[in-house]
């Protein structure tokens, strides 16, 4: 496995802190807070963060995904998956 460089790691920083803002629409807590971010990977210039529901099926997961990537526009070149 190979180290983050430190452009890697700051990105990722930012990207955990752009996310704090984004809350589950079914409860009043942070994306992040719920533990919902599993990675965040930039892959040339596309960003992919994996998404964890709180539950199989989670009705609100589209709701979500669209908010992340409205909290991460402009971030990287390429859109956000």
């Amino acid at each position: 496995m190979n180290a983050l460089s430190a452009s890697d790691l700051a990105l990722r920083d930012e990207v955990v802190s752009l996310l704090g803002s984004v809350e589950d629409p079914e409860l009043p807590i942070s994306i992040v807070d719920l533990g919902m971010i599993g990675s965040v990977v930039l892959d040339g210039g596309r960003l992919v963060v994996a998404l964890i529901p709180t539950f199989l099926g989670c009705p609100a997961q589209l709701f979500i995904e669209h908010d992340i990537r409205q909290a991460l526009e402009g971030l990287v070149p390429e859109p956000v998956e």
